[in-house]
C-alpha cells in the first residue's frame, strides 16, 4: 500500500481566533476549495446531488471523489460493520493552538495521503494555499470561490515551507506487519505513547450504548490500529493475512502501569448540515509494560495513518517512546 506524509508549514496573514484543535475546520476549508477547483460537474446538476457527491455520474476519475469522498468498487473488501471506505487523505495541524492568531505566527500541518491519492499530493497542496486567502486580498473571477480563510474569523493562511526533511514515502508491505503474536519474538519493557491529537474512541458500556473512551488502555489503542491498517489495506490494497484474533487476544494482557489522560472537549458545528455538537476525547499519554514485540509495529503504523473518530482531521495519531 503507497503511503505519503509530507509536513507544510502555514503562515497566518490576518488575526483572528483559533481553536486548540483546528483539524475539522482546515480540512473543511480545503476540501471546498478542491471541489471547486476540480468539480467536472455542471453547476445545475449539482444540486440535485445534495451535500454529497455519492451517486455523482463523473465520480470515477475525480481527483475530489477520490482522495477526500471515495466510493468502494465492485472488487473493494470491507471489514464486517464498516460501511463507509477507509479516507485516504488526513490533514492533521499542530496541537494545540493558541487562542488569538497574528500575522506572521506559522504552525505546521502533516499531509498524510494512501492508495492512488498519493497522486494528488500537488493539487491537495495548492487547493490549501487558495483557499486560506482571505477574501478581500483577491476577489476577481474564481478565485472567490475558494477563497475566505480559516475559521469563523476567515483568518488568512499561506503556505510558507514545504519540509523536505518531513516527508516520507514509502510501499507499505503486508510483509511488514506481524500475522500474529509469535511472529516476532520478544518484548519491550516499557512503552510509552504519547498522543499528539485528541483521541476519539467508543467502546461499548455496562448500559449497552457506545460511549467516549476516557482512559484507553492498550487493547483499546491495538484494536484501533488494527482496525485503522487493516481497513486501508482492505480499500487501497488487498485484504491482510492476519490473525486479528490472536494479536487482541495478546494486547488484553499488556498492563498500563501509568496513565495521565485528560479529557477533551470542544464544540463543532458542520457548514453542510448546520448541526452543532461537542466532541468528547481525550490528550495526554500513557506507559505499559511487558509489551509483545509483534505489536510494535501494528501501533506505529496506526499512529501514521491515524485512527478512531474524526481520524481525517488528524485525531488519533500519537509518538511511541521505548525503553
Amino acid at each position: 500500500m503507497q503511503y505519503q506524509s509530507q509536513v507544510l508549514r502555514l503562515r497566518i496573514l490576518t488575526p483572528g481566533a483559533l481553536l486548540p484543535w483546528i483539524g475539522p475546520a482546515l480540512r473543511g476549508m480545503v476540501a471546498r476549495s478542491f471541489k471547486a477547483q476540480v468539480c467536472r460537474l455542471p453547476i445545475e446538476e449539482r444540486a440535485s446531488l445534495g451535500r454529497y457527491c455519492s451517486g455523482c455520474r463523473l465520480h470515477v476519475g475525480c481527483p475530489y471523489g477520490e482522495t477526500f469522498e471515495p466510493e468502494a468498487g465492485p472488487e473493494a473488501k470491507v471489514f464486517r460493520g464498516q460501511d463507509q471506505v477507509a479516507r485516504p487523505i488526513v490533514l492533521a495541524p499542530y496541537f494545540p493552538l493558541p487562542a488569538q492568531a497574528g500575522p506572521g505566527d506559522e504552525f505546521p500541518v502533516r499531509l498524510t495521503l494512501v492508495g492512488a491519492a498519493g497522486k494528488h499530493r500537488a493539487a491537495v497542496i495548492e487547493a490549501l494555499d487558495r483557499a486560506g486567502r482571505p477574501l478581500a486580498a483577491d476577489t476577481s473571477g474564481r478565485r472567490a470561490e475558494y477563497g475566505g480563510g480559516l475559521g469563523l474569523d476567515g483568518i488568512g493562511v499561506q503556505i510558507c515551507d514545504e519540509d523536505s526533511d518531513e516527508r516520507l514515502a514509502c510501499d507499505l508491505s503486508a510483509a511488514d506487519l506481524p500475522a500474529q503474536p509469535e511472529s516476532v519474538v520478544g518484548r519491550v519493557p516499557r512503552l510509552t505513547l504519547v498522543l499528539s491529537a485528541p483521541l476519539f474512541l467508543r467502546s461499548e458500556g455496562e448500559d449497552g450504548c457506545r460511549q467516549a473512551v476516557q482512559h484507553p488502555t492498550f487493547s483499546h489503542l491495538l484494536r484501533a490500529s488494527l482496525r485503522a491498517v487493516g481497513r486501508a489495506f482492505a480499500t487501497y490494497d488487498a485484504p491482510l493475512a492476519v490473525d486479528f484474533a490472536a494479536l487482541k487476544a495478546a494486547a488484553e494482557g499488556v498492563p498500563r502501569i501509568r496513565d495521565s489522560f485528560q479529557p477533551f472537549y470542544q464544540g463543532r458545528s458542520s457548514s453542510r448540515t448546520g448541526e452543532r455538537w461537542t466532541l468528547q476525547g481525550v490528550v495526554g499519554e500513557a506507559t505499559f509494560a511487558d509489551v509483545p514485540l509483534a505489536l510494535v509495529p501494528w501501533l506505529v503504523w496506526g499512529g501514521r495513518v491515524h485512527v478512531g473518530e474524526h481520524r481525517v482531521a488528524g485525531a488519533g495519531t500519537w509518538r511511541i517512546v521505548l525503553d
